[in-house]
């Protein structure tokens, strides 16, 4: 959802070897199920989490999008999508507290090495930033998160239950990071920011 320019585009073309710590899912606090991935020596923990159901009744019901297969399924393919707007904000987090640099430049970096690692040999998804080769999909009503401490970031499908399932590129929640983080928290002293699309949903980077 961010534009091509934000986007880390020097990510070398290799097999990167993910351990999956466990097989079987966590659950925290609010019974939100999730796994852990140790990527090059980083913990981080994904979960797909359900969104406000404020947040959703709030939302433009986006128009159909380019449609992807995955998994077996036609999905909306929401990794053709820009950021035309940056919002930032410290309304994304309970914590005051900004997250930390060296945090968030982890996280980046496992999940730089997740899309790598995610390349196929068969063309056009035997290259890294290809749009049209989504790594993942989230049910309308659904957030997928990806944190390692302090630093969160999540693509969002705001869609209303019964809605379209949206597909995404790791190599974009990889590419929104320093952006959002130089932009929201650094610059403007938020402890986070997103970015809302119209047509897809939203894609924000939060503690």
């Amino acid at each position: 959802m961010f534009p091509a320019s934000l986007i880390v585009s020097t990510l070398a073309l290799v097999q990167v070897p993910l351990v999956l710590s466990t097989t079987l899912p966590l659950f925290d606090s609010r019974g939100i199920s999730t796994h852990i991935l140790i990527i090059d020596g980083h913990e981080v923990h994904v979960g797909l989490v359900p969104i406000a159901s404020d947040v959703i009744s709030n939302a433009t019901p986006p128009p159909p999008g380019p449609e992807a297969s995955l998994n077996k399924r036609v999905v909306n393919n929401a990794c053709f999508q820009g950021c035309p707007v940056l919002t930032c904000t410290n309304g994304l987090s309970t914590n005051p507290d900004p997250p930390l640099s060296t945090d968030c430049t982890a996280l980046t970096d496992a999940i730089q090495q997740l899309a790598e690692s995610e390349v196929t040999t068969t063309p056009p998804c035997n290259f890294v930033v290809n749009p049209g080769c989504p790594n993942f999909s989230v049910p309308p009503g659904f957030e997928q998160q990806y944190s390692l401490g302090t630093c969160l970031t999540g693509f969002a499908n705001i869609n209303p239950i019964g809605g379209p399932t949206l597909s995404f590129c790791n190599y974009l929640m990889a590419g929104g990071l320093p952006s959002t983080y130089s932009e929201c928290v650094v610059t403007a002293g938020n402890t986070g920011g997103f970015c809302n699309s119209e047509s897809v949903g939203t894609l924000f980077a939060i503690e």
